[in-house]
């Protein structure tokens, strides 16, 4: 099984995160012995996603996309993946994790 998988550059792992932009404080500061009296205001933050496709040695494709993942930007991302690895890698065969 791992005799395929000798040349760790061409070992390409995918990933895809998701964060959301909206952040507050939790805590705030008051004289010692007094409460915090603050108001914090509710936030509506936008969704991103990240999917990065990486190897041993380097960055080799990386997306920022605003909202969800679905099949169809994971597909297109995937296109574009196969491309540049075919560009860069040359007729070896590429294993994807």
């Amino acid at each position: 099984f791992l005799e395929n998988y000798h040349n760790d550059s061409l070992n390409i792992f995918l990933d895809e995160s998701g964060f959301n932009l909206h952040l507050r404080r939790r805590q705030g500061l008051s004289p010692r012995g007094q409460i915090v009296q603050a108001l914090v205001p509710t936030i509506r933050g936008t969704n991103v996603s990240l999917i990065s496709a990486i190897n041993k040695n380097e960055v080799i494709l990386s997306k920022c996309i605003t909202g969800s993942v679905n099949a169809d930007i994971f597909k297109s991302f995937m296109i574009e993946l196969v491309t540049k690895c075919e560009l860069k890698f040359s007729n070896q065969k590429v294993n994807f994790f």
